[in-house]
């Protein structure tokens, strides 16, 4: 990732003649032919570079602190960025590349408080796309990629060492994230109108969430509060829904659902070291899991229509 931003540095430095761009002292607002920027003050060895291409599209950068880095690249019309990287005066590091082509696309990265050493990206290529990446940490790594129309991802990051990587392509598909803890979430969609959000709580450190959708109108949802615990959620097909809540610690879940219409309720709720193991292949199967103490195994298998499964451990469940 690291490498991408750098070669786009140089590559982007080399179009800069007659488009919007700003030196790294000061402030200015340059007009090119086709677009304006703003660019907000870059002090030290901050950089900051932007290409726009067609009409009515805009940039705003501010950026402080030292050895910051942001690329902002435009092809279209009508599209919006803000890349905002501050932090303590004291901060290093830093870097933010927002690459957008099309029209109507909406970015905003923001860089605060304990900066140093971040690294994120965002591109979307289509139309109508619009994404938000926040992060507060020092070590945070993050990529927001959206292909298509009409897609949203929202991703916040307020940990050290936490990482994101947010993939989606097709249409109006949307992705929320939030992390609170030292954990990483991975989210893939490919397809139309698939939902899925995670949420690590400040608790649920070392934890990791995978989720991935490919298909139509899939919703996934999956909330971690306990620590060192693990999720991998798999959807193929339309309008299958899966909800996995780990508040127990040491835990692992595993859903699979292939097909239309299956439903999965995954709840570890206490204890240490519960599994869970979810496979739905087939149309219209529902499973419950319910695991309310420490050391528990259940694994659910449905192959077929209209299968029901409800499995109940421990606590007195």
């Amino acid at each position: 990732m690291k490498r991408l931003l750098l070669s786009a540095v140089s590559s982007l430095a080399l179009l800069s003649a007659g488009a919007a761009y700003a030196q790294t002292e000061g402030s200015a607002v340059r007009r090119s032919e086709l677009g304006y920027a703003l660019i907000g003050p870059a002090t030290a060895d901050g950089v900051s570079i932007v290409v726009q291409s067609g009409g009515e599209n805009n940039a705003s950068v501010a950026q402080t602190g030292t050895l910051q880095t942001s690329v902002v690249l435009q092809t279209g019309q009508a599209n919006a960025a803000s890349v905002i990287q501050g932090g303590e005066p004291s901060a290093s590091g830093a870097a933010a590349l927002i690459v957008q082509e099309g029209a109507g696309n909406g970015a905003v990265l923001e860089h605060l408080d304990r900066l140093r050493g971040v690294l994120s990206t965002l591109s979307q290529l289509g139309d109508a796309n619009l994404a938000t990446l926040v992060q507060r940490a020092d070590g945070a790594e993050a990529a927001v990629i959206q292909e298509g129309d009409e897609n949203q991802a929202s991703v916040l990051q307020d940990q050290a060492t936490s990482s994101a990587l947010v993939s989606q392509q097709g249409s109006g598909n949307v992705v929320s994230t939030t992390q609170m803890s030292e954990s990483v979430v991975e989210v893939e969609q490919v397809g139309f109108g698939n939902r899925a959000t995670s949420e690590q709580a400040q608790d649920s450190f070392a934890s990791s969430i995978f989720i991935a959708q490919i298909g139509d109108a899939n919703i996934a949802r999956s909330i971690q509060t306990g620590g060192e615990s693990g999720t991998e959620l798999t959807q193929s097909g339309e309008e299958n829904i899966s909800e996995i809540l780990q508040s127990s610690s040491v835990g692992r879940v595993e859903v699979s659902q292939e097909g239309s219409s299956n439903t999965s309720n995954v709840s570890q709720m206490a204890g240490l070291g519960n599994e869970t193991i979810v496979s739905q292949l087939g149309m219209s199967n529902t499973a419950r899991v319910t695991q309310g103490s420490g050391n528990n195994s259940a694994t659910v298998t449905q192959d077929g229509a209209n299968h029901s499964a409800v499995v109940n451990q421990g606590g007195g469940l």
